[in-house]
């Protein structure tokens, strides 16, 4: 099935008005009254850590928008968000988005949504398509970077991209997560030195089980709390996974808009102190993660 809007010009145009019209959230709230709450939640010692991240989010969809929230909740201090689409209605089944932002630049309107939630996070946009070429200067601010790609191509070339060009940036990525499967099945792992991979590494969308807000969070809230541990530390704390991942090597097939990339894993055994906590046999497979084509603006 393809979607076909409805909306009246009246309708587009109150949509519209709604985004123009929004409250100043700096005026609701002051910058210290928004630290003292988290201070509360976290102490000193984690905040100041969470103050001075950089966090790249590459894609504002699903994934991205979902981390972006999870991130400005808990007072990531600097934000990069990088997308070139538009939102529109066949994302609010599973994006950080609401009717007052359909039609707008998806990297616009999350940043006014996270605004609501803290106008005082350091946030930057692009509303550009990444390449091979734009990825050197597109990230050298940043201390980490979380790949949120729809399209497995896309995921593809930003993994391959960062691994070449900057190696000491740290990665998170992820595939695996559409459809309604047991949320055990997820699991965070790391694939090698600033590389880590989250989602079941599997399961692409079908019919009836597509991209779908519950799981899709599942897999972007671990993406989330991975960039969180990096940012405090505990990094030293992680050994590497027994898992070997060939992530995002093969494009397999492209029809009907979806795109799946096939991925493969090695028997797996979880070890005391690796990031393998889902099942205790993981048998080889062939898998593939989740994707749809892109429009350009």
């Amino acid at each position: 099935m393809t979607f076909e809007p409805t909306a009246t010009p009246e309708q587009i145009d109150a949509r519209q008005h709604a985004f123009d019209n929004q409250p100043d959230p700096a005026t609701l709230v002051s910058r210290e009254e928004i630290r003292a709450a988290l201070l509360d939640r976290h102490t000193a010692a984690t905040q100041d850590k969470l103050d001075a991240a950089h966090v790249a989010i590459c894609g504002c969809g699903g994934l991205g928008s979902t981390i972006a929230v999870a991130l400005t909740r808990i007072g990531v201090g600097h934000l990069h968000l990088i997308d070139f689409d538009r939102v529109d209605m066949t994302n609010l089944n599973r994006q950080q988005y609401f009717l007052k932002d359909l039609g707008q630049y998806k990297t616009e309107a999350l940043r006014s949504n996270l605004r609501q939630i803290n106008p005082f996070t350091d946030i930057t946009i692009d509303t550009v398509k990444v390449t091979d070429e734009n990825v050197p200067t597109l990230f050298e601010n940043e201390d980490i970077i979380c790949e949120a790609f729809d399209v497995p191509e896309n995921k593809t070339m930003l993994v391959n991209a960062v691994l070449e060009n900057l190696p000491g940036k740290k990665l998170v990525s992820a595939s695996g997560m559409a459809g309604f499967r047991s949320s055990n099945l997820v699991s965070t792992r790391r694939v090698s030195k600033n590389f880590y991979f989250c989602g079941d590494g599997e399961t692409a969308p079908v019919p009836g089980a597509g991209l779908m807000a519950p799981r899709v969070g599942v897999v972007a809230c671990h993406e989330a709390n991975m960039i969180t541990r990096l940012i405090l530390g505990e990094e030293a704390l992680l050994r590497y996974s027994t898992a070997v991942i060939e992530i995002f090597i093969a494009i397999t097939t492209q029809h009907n808009s979806n795109t799946a990339i096939a991925t493969t894993a090695t028997p797996n055994t979880p070890t005391k102190g690796t990031d393998d906590e889902h099942r205790k046999h993981h048998h080889h497979r062939s898998s593939r993660c989740c994707g749809r084509t892109e429009r350009h603006a």
